[in-house]
């Protein structure tokens, strides 16, 4: 007598027909939306690193982490499946990056419009000096990265799940 067994694919033909639904777009809409979200908390946390830093700012700095901000970059590209997050304030980096003040040299002008240039002047006023950053934008993006591993493992759970 042969021995045989038997393979049971009930649900097969909607399987497949889920995940031809998923390629279609459906799935693609739904990251679309969770990405914008994930963007819009990576937004909050920006602000919140600048507030708990006390960044010396005149609001136009956390301002500019709001997306209905004027100078908040949030933009969605290719079919929403990448997502940039900034700002275009021009001081911005330098406050997450640290900067010099000061000059490397010195102009004098002199009685009859001559203008001297003194170069490395030690002890003078206006020597240059390294202002430490606050790091606002990489400490957030470290929070958001743990927060993002789990919020997308959960995610795609559900589309598995789902499709």
């Amino acid at each position: 007598m042969a021995k045989t067994f038997k393979v049971d694919i009930n649900g097969l033909k909607e399987f497949s027909q889920k995940l031809k639904a998923a390629a279609d777009g459906d799935l693609i809409k739904q990251y679309n939306l969770w990405l914008e979200a994930a963007g819009m908390e990576f937004l909050d946390i920006v602000q919140d690193e600048i507030i708990r830093l006390k960044v010396v700012d005149t609001r136009r700095l956390l301002n500019s982490f709001t997306r209905s901000d004027s100078d908040c970059i949030f933009k969605l590209t290719g079919k929403g499946l990448k997502l940039e997050i900034g700002t275009n304030i021009e001081y911005a980096q330098w406050v997450n990056d640290g900067h010099y003040i000061g000059s490397k040299k010195l102009t004098i002008k002199t009685k009859n419009g001559r203008k001297l240039a003194l170069r490395n002047i030690k002890n003078w006023v206006g020597k240059r000096k390294w202002i430490e950053g606050y790091h606002y934008f990489d400490i957030s993006l470290e929070v958001f990265e743990k927060i993002l591993v789990t919020s997308m493992e959960k995610k795609l759970q559900e589309w598995l799940d789902e499709f």
